[in-house]
């Protein structure tokens, strides 16, 4: 899997190094809220869908591997929630960019577009998986409030996760300890490039994020690794450990909302 990491952040590296600079001359950059502190007024201006990167190269590693191996339905469970989520950041991001302030898509429509992906997914899910739960030992079958669960982990997933990319290096730097900890559960070759891509991606713009940023991961990209955490604890039947991957975006969540 090594040259796959490797691959995979050439690729993006080289990617973000050509476009952050055409994107900062087409003034594709981040609004910063004036509620924020200070300092934070500096970063205005940078380019914010880093995301967009990571999950083009993660998307092509994966679906190339998936089609050679014959196991493209597989990668296609992996692929679809990030690049349905990815979309929906994407129109965010720009939207930001567009306005040149930091109100994009509408936290309403945000909730609609989710639940249509989550929903889609479920029913697609049905053909590949089966819905139980495995609680202490106890497999519990869930039947259609599946559904319910797979919506709930891929909104409140998204969404923590959104919310620890706050701060330069903050969400990068969680996502790769969180999915080498995936990684270590997985028995699957897929699964393993689709990590293993993910992470060299995420360390190439690490490369780029780290303080001063060069660029911003935005929604294209948090949303996006947000719902791909979520996703990969479901198809690898892990699905109550997501509370364990997710502690520290949990408690980012609640410091959010007590603030």
């Amino acid at each position: 899997m090594n040259y796959i990491y490797l691959l995979s952040f050439l690729s993006c590296s080289l990617l973000i190094f050509v476009f952050s600079k055409v994107l900062h001359k087409l003034s594709f950059g981040q609004a910063i809220r004036k509620l924020g502190p200070k300092n934070h007024y500096t970063k205005a201006g940078t380019p914010n869908i880093g995301g967009v990167f990571i999950c083009l190269v993660t998307i092509l590693f994966t679906l190339y591997y998936g089609i050679i191996t014959n196991e493209y339905r597989l990668a296609f469970m992996l692929i679809m929630p990030m690049l349905s989520y990815s979309v929906l950041g994407f129109l965010d991001d720009y939207l930001k960019a567009k306005t040149h302030k930091n109100d994009g898509v509408s936290p309403k429509a945000k909730m609609i577009f989710q639940i249509i992906w989550a929903s889609l997914y479920f029913f697609i899910f049905l053909d590949e998986y089966d819905t139980t739960i495995n609680i202490f030992g106890v497999n519990i079958n869930l039947y259609f409030f599946y559904g319910l669960f797979i919506l709930l982990s891929f909104v409140s997933s998204s969404n923590a996760y959104n919310l620890c990319d706050g701060l330069d290096g903050l969400a990068s730097g969680l996502g790769i300890i969180i999915l080498f900890g995936l990684l270590s559960l997985s028995d699957n070759k897929t699964i393993d490039v689709f990590i293993v891509s993910l992470i060299g991606s995420l360390t190439s713009f690490l490369v780029f994020n780290l303080h001063p940023a060069k660029i911003f991961m935005g929604d294209s990209g948090s949303l996006a690794i947000g719902v791909t955490i979520a996703n990969l604890c479901i198809i690898l039947k892990v699905e109550l450990l997501l509370i364990v991957f997710g502690f520290i975006m949990i408690l980012e969540t609640l410091s959010v909302i007590i603030q």
